[in-house]
């Protein structure tokens, strides 16, 4: 086994089995949330639901919540068992796979952190534009809980307080997308690496056979 074939075996063991032990925590997170009876999760959603009560597609969010990050963790879960897998047993079949998975990934990923870290400013003004709209729908007790939340008084602090947050959480997730696709970039170098090893150490395998079995035949 060459030295760089051993790091990207290594590297893909390692970063799939930090990814599997990943998705089985967001699967308990799922089942914890949808068929636990905890009053404060319950609490929570309600909490959030009293502020988007015009938004159908918000709401239906929050309820399928539980569902999305089964699925999520589950297909995680699938993308690890295939590299661990794959570089483990040196499967050509399990690598390829799950090149052709991270690789659309990557893509993707790649596609949505460029769109977050972006032109910032009309994503900004339909913030702001937002609570705007929505503040004076709201109760009393409704923006008492607003200004304590994001240190805000009235409604033009609190949309750029809220827009700030918003902004600020936009680029960290952009920025941790860009980190999670280098990881992946790694990955798809270390199992397309793998993949042409493997490819190759089977192939002189049977160019090994062929020969025994030629001269086999001409010595008989």
């Amino acid at each position: 086994m060459g030295c760089f074939e051993g790091i990207a075996k290594m590297f893909l063991i390692v970063v799939n089995t930090i990814i599997l032990l990943a998705s089985f925590g967001l699967i308990g997170i799922g089942i914890f949330v949808k068929v636990g009876s905890v009053n404060e999760i319950n609490q929570f959603l309600s909490y959030i639901e009293q502020y988007i009560t015009d938004d159908a597609v918000v709401q239906k969010a929050i309820t399928y919540a539980p569902t999305i990050i089964l699925v999520f963790g589950s297909f995680l879960c699938l993308i690890a068992l295939l590299g661990c897998c794959g570089a483990c047993k040196e499967s050509r079949c399990l690598l390829g796979t799950f090149f052709g998975v991270i690789f659309i990934l990557f893509v993707a990923q790649c596609v949505v952190a460029g769109l977050a870290l972006g032109d910032k400013a009309d994503v900004s003004s339909e913030i702001k534009q937002i609570v705007n709209d929505n503040w004076s729908k709201l109760t009393e007790d409704q923006v008492a809980s607003i200004e304590n939340l994001f240190s805000c008084s009235g409604q033009t602090s609190c949309a750029n307080a809220i827009e700030a947050d918003f902004m600020a959480l936009l680029s960290t997730a952009g920025i941790a997308l860009f980190i999670v696709a280098g990881i992946q970039l790694v990955s798809i170098i270390s199992a397309c690496h793998l993949y042409v090893v493997v490819g190759n150490r089977q192939n002189a395998v049977y160019l090994d056979n062929v020969q025994k079995e030629n001269r086999a035949y001409y010595a008989a």
